[in-house]
């Protein structure tokens, strides 16, 4: 059960699972989704390829795709030996906002 004021996040390589978490989003009363696209990731992956910190933003995000995304910033270089392989679709985060 998510709580009030909490988020889940899907790292979402096909597309396919991207529309399956935005069909669970409509599932959860009070949710509100904020997505990074794939563009954006790539545009990450390419702006800080092999840095491990301190990263470079790329242009047209909000604040909150930023957070975001810089959070996943080491999955999505690979920074830490991550388990899958592929870049990223899609980052969906839907939160449940609080009362």
């Amino acid at each position: 059960m998510l709580k009030p004021g909490g988020f889940v996040e899907f790292r979402v390589l096909p597309s396919s699972d991207a529309t399956r978490a935005l069909e669970l989003a409509k599932q959860i009363p009070g949710s509100r989704v904020v997505q990074v696209t794939q563009k954006a990731i790539k545009s990450f992956a390419e702006l800080n390829e092999g840095s491990a910190g301190n990263y470079l933003r790329p242009d047209a995000l909000s604040e909150e795709q930023w957070n975001i995304l810089e959070a996943a910033g080491p999955d999505i270089l690979n920074q830490y030996a991550s388990l899958g392989k592929g870049i990223f679709n899609r980052i969906v985060r839907i939160y449940k906002t609080s009362k």
